[in-house]
Order: structure tokens, then sequence, then C-alpha cells
């Protein structure tokens, strides 16, 4: 009788990458078919994933653990770099020791199975040392694996290290130089340097199993497939949704918890999905004010939450208790299992933006001196918020306010009163695609201490400054990059 394929599962840091690996490995764990082992790099940065390998391991005592001990290595090198960057880091750094580790495997491996963000150092060893086909597993979506895969080609004919605009990767279309995360624009940052070794080597993998579906990225996927994106490129496998195991930290919820019976009360493609990340952390006032800003939105709403901000140390993540008739809030281990049995409508981004500005525009239903410190500051810069600003956002603003949307995609004219709150204390919008005139209004606010509007598609007479704007402190103007005309003596 012949022995069943043994497949060494090389995954990642960070829960993100390791539920999804998981998840594939329990589905075919129960199909009896295969022997699986998998690498586990110790130590973990969190203790969230050391509990996620016991619960996987004990499920399954039929699954081996190879236990990975990472080299130390010298992470001031890297100063304020991403603590799961640094972790990739560390597995890359320490790759050459995997291949005695799986060569000495019993019953010998059949292939390697590596999360994509050590793509570059497990394929060279698993198929020139030890002569095993590797596949790469892809955590997220197909059109960012297009973007991945055809990253290398564009930086050769820009002549660049680092994303320094749109994208135009063929099959798939322009991408946006802030559609990507954002940190790709940074040649120096270790992000970045992974992200390119990877795509410049993910080609050389036997496969690519994607976390998607045909019917949700058809186009996507067929690009890839037929060799648009990058010719020669890998077979590609969608192997999603990856569903919920019931190991772990990652136990299902099931459909007579209050999430699910809520959900499917519901009507279809009627619930927004708000997540800001696995990784973004927001303490109970803040959530509270998000709350507060989705139900003066009158969607109905399910929004996946971090409630602790040391989230690298903290064992689990608890739920916020705060539900209201138009939706629920979620801890993140109920996210990604109540997702699995609900797929919800696409997460539009208009919508968010929407909800951003009610968090600082509805505060009157919070209590507003304690949370005073939370509604003095909002940055959205980098953050895609395609649209004008809403006439309504200059009423209601808190009694002191800076606004920070640097690259966030903002177009349209500037509000006639946007200044009139007397609120505003600073306002960046630059490089955004803002037109028509500045209203005279932007500089009413006895507050404002500093206003940039550089690179839009501004026009108009320059603005005569009232002495009594900025309160007789001044303000401080950045017009570059904008078409204004008049005499300067005569505006200051």
């Amino acid at each position: 009788m012949a022995l069943a394929p043994h497949l060494v599962f090389v995954p990642s840091a960070g829960m993100g990458h390791l539920l999804p690996f998981s998840r594939f490995i329990t589905a075919l764990a129960n199909t009896g078919a295969v022997d699986i082992s998998v690498v586990t790099a110790l130590p973990t940065v969190s203790a969230a994933e050391a509990e996620h390998f016991d619960g996987l391991f004990a499920a399954f005592p039929a699954i081996r653990r190879i236990d990975f001990n990472l080299l130390p290595f010298d992470e001031s090198v890297f100063a304020g770099a991403d603590p799961f960057h640094l972790q990739w880091e560390s597995l890359r750094r320490s790759a050459h020791l995997l291949g005695p580790m799986i060569a000495s495997a019993t019953p010998r491996a059949s292939a390697v199975i590596t999360d994509v963000t050590l793509a570059s150092q497990v394929i060279p060893i698993a198929k020139d040392e030890l002569h095993l086909p590797c596949h790469v597993l892809f955590v997220s979506c197909a059109t960012m694996l297009s973007f991945l895969a055809y990253f290398p080609t564009y930086l050769n004919g820009a002549e660049a290290d680092h994303l320094a605009a749109d994208v135009d990767v063929p099959g798939i279309g322009l991408i946006p130089v802030d559609y990507p995360p954002a940190v790709l624009r940074n040649p120096d940052s270790l992000f970045t340097k992974q992200f390119i070794a990877n795509g410049r080597l993910i080609a050389e993998a036997d496969g690519i199993l994607v976390n998607t579906f045909d019917a949700l990225e058809p186009d996507a996927l067929a690009a890839l497939r037929s060799g648009k994106v990058v010719p020669g490129f890998p077979p590609v496998f969608a192997v999603g949704p990856l569903m919920s195991s019931t190991t772990g930290s990652d136990k299902g919820v099931g459909r007579t918890s209050s999430p699910i019976a809520w959900l499917d009360a519901q009507p279809a493609r009627s619930v927004v999905y708000v997540a800001f990340g696995n990784r973004n952390a927001a303490v109970p006032d803040q959530i509270r004010q998000i709350g507060a800003g989705l139900e003066a939105s009158g969607c109905r709403f399910l929004v996946a939450s971090v409630k602790s901000p040391a989230f690298v140390n903290t064992p689990r993540y608890s739920e916020v208790s705060l539900a209201g008739a138009r939706g629920f809030f979620l801890s993140l281990l109920e996210r990604f299992s109540t997702l699995n049995l609900c797929l919800l409508a696409v997460f539009f981004v208009f919508v968010l933006r929407y909800l951003l500005v009610a968090i600082v525009t509805k505060t009157t239903v919070v209590d507003r001196e304690d949370n005073a410190e939370l509604k003095d500051f909002f940055n959205a810069s980098g953050f895609p918020l395609p649209g004008r600003i809403p006439d309504w956002f200059v009423h209601g603003l808190p009694s002191s306010l800076a606004v920070r949307w640097f690259v966030a995609g903002v177009d349209g004219e500037l509000p006639l009163d946007l200044g009139t709150s007397g609120n505003l204390t600073t306002l960046i919008l630059a490089s955004n695609s803002l037109s028509g005139r500045i209203p005279a209004s932007v500089f009413a606010s006895k507050a404002l201490r500093f206003l940039d509007l550089s690179n839009n598609n501004l026009t108009g007479e320059l603005i005569v400054v009232s002495v009594s704007a900025g309160d007789g402190a001044g303000v401080l103007f950045n017009a570059s990059g904008i078409s204004l005309y008049g005499t300067i003596g005569r505006c200051v």
C-alpha cells in the first residue's frame, strides 16, 4: 500500500496569516488522505499565536510539530519596525536551517507549502536543496497576488526601488499609488524589501494557493492563469473561502449566537461590515465613538474590533459590550468565525468615509468630557476617502479639531463655510484632487494655525487673510502646487 503524501507547511507570523494556514491544514487533515507536518517558529510574537498552535496540535494529534527556534539578530537596525515584520525577517534569516529539518522528517516529505512572506527564502530551499515541489499559500486576494507578482516588473520599468506611481497591472487594470499599503512608498522599509524579494521569486513556485474563489475574482484569476500578469506564472488554485475549523481559538460561532441570529434576520445585502484590520486596537471610549457614528449613519452594521491596545501580548481579544438595534460589535475571534457562516455585502469605501466623518461630527451622543481627548485629532491620511467633503462636516465640530487628510482621494470643491465653526486648528488636505476656489471662510477660524492645501487643482485669487485669523498668532499656509494669483503683500 502506497504511503500517503507528506506535506510540510511553513506558516508565517500574525493571526491574519496563521488562521488561513491552519484552516487549510485542518481541511486537509480531515480528509485523512495526507500526512502533515507544521513548522512552528519559536518564540511566537503573540500569546494568541502560541495558543492557536497549541489548539491545532491538540485537536489533530496526527499532525506533526516541527519546532523551529529562530536565530537572534540585531533588531535595532530596523528601529520602529512592526513586530510582525521583524518576525518575518527573523524567519527569513533563519530559513537556511529549514533544509536539514525538513530533510530529516519522517516519512520523507513530498512537498512544501510556505507562506508568501517567506517565499523568496523557502522556494529555493525546497526546490534546489531538497528537490521537492513548493507551493505558496497566499492568504490575501487574487488581485493583491497580481500586484505582488507584477511589482518587480513595474520597478524595473520605472527604475525605482519603491512604489512611486500608479501601477498598470496587465489583465487587472490601473492600481492607484495610494491603494496598496502606504509603506511600499518607503524604499527603506523592511516590509518593502521583503515584498519585492517575495515578488521576484514567487513565479518560481510550483503552484499558488489563493484564499479566494472564482465567482468572487474571475478576472484576476483568469489574468493570472493565462499569463497576462506575468508570462509563465505557475498554476493558480482558488482554495477559498477557507472555512473555520473547530480548534483552539478558531472555534466557530453557532447559528444560535446573537450575531448570527441577528444576521439571519436582516434583508439580503443590507449589512455593512466594518473592519479596521486585525491589528488596529481601540480603547473602549474610541469604540463607543465608532458605535455612535455607526448608529447615526442609519446603516445596519457588523464591526470587527480589537479592544486592547497591547495586542502583541494579549492571549485573546475581549468582546466589546456594545450592541444596538442596528448592529453588533464582535471580538476579533468572533469576526473570523462569523464571516465563515455569512458572506456579507462588499464594504463600500464611501460608506466608511461617511462613518469616519460621523465619528467626529456626531459627538452629541457620547460623553464629551470623558472623550474630549479622542475628538481633537482626525487623521485619515493615506486612507482612500474618495468624494467631496460634505457641507455638514463644518457643523457640530468639537471645540478643537486638527484634520489631516493627506493623500486621501478627496475631490470636489471646499465647502463654502468650512472655517465658520471657528474650531479648526490644523487643516491638511494636501495631495488630493480638490478643485475650485479657496473659500474665504477657511481663514475665519481664530484657532487656525496651519493650513496645507498644496498639490491640488485649486485656483483663483489669493485670499486676504484677516488679522483675526489665527487669533492674531498667524497662520502657516502652504499653497505650493496650486494655481493662485494676486499680490502677496496685499493678502497677508
